[in-house]
């Protein structure tokens, strides 16, 4: 990161609203190191280079995108550890979560046609304590 001189440096305010992101959000990436604190007001208040921006704004697309807080410390240590832009790794980590959700479609188109089957019994079929149709 080049020097920024003070007068450039951004409120934690300033950064949530050029990123489209809240305030509480910023703290806990800050928290989690995601994101690097550049000093501080006379008053405690956290203040963030201008390139703070950038980065809150990957987080908050791939945070939509579905990848986690750990990885996506594992791409912005890549890119700080390298020159190169790391779609590599970045690639691999989203053919990774396509490969969790069709998992979870899998669970879940099961669990329709169960649920399915269930509405459609008849439940007189079934004697039970509360319903036939759940408990057969």
């Amino acid at each position: 990161m080049a020097t920024v001189s003070r007068t450039e440096l951004m409120t934690i305010g300033q950064v949530a609203t050029a990123a489209g992101v809240t305030r509480k959000a910023l703290r806990v990436w800050t928290g989690r190191g995601l994101l690097a604190v550049a000093g501080h007001t006379h008053s405690g208040y956290q203040l963030f280079a201008p390139d703070t921006v950038g980065t809150a704004v990957f987080i908050r697309r791939a945070r939509a995108l579905g990848l986690g807080l750990d990885v996506i410390t594992r791409i912005l240590r890549a890119r700080q550890e390298s020159e190169r832009q790391p779609c590599d790794l970045v690639r691999q980590l989203l053919t990774e979560r396509i490969e969790e959700i069709d998992a979870i479609v899998g669970q879940l188109l099961a669990l329709r046609d169960e649920l399915q089957a269930t509405s459609t019994a008849d439940a007189a079929d079934h004697p039970a304590a509360v319903c036939g149709l759940i408990e057969s």
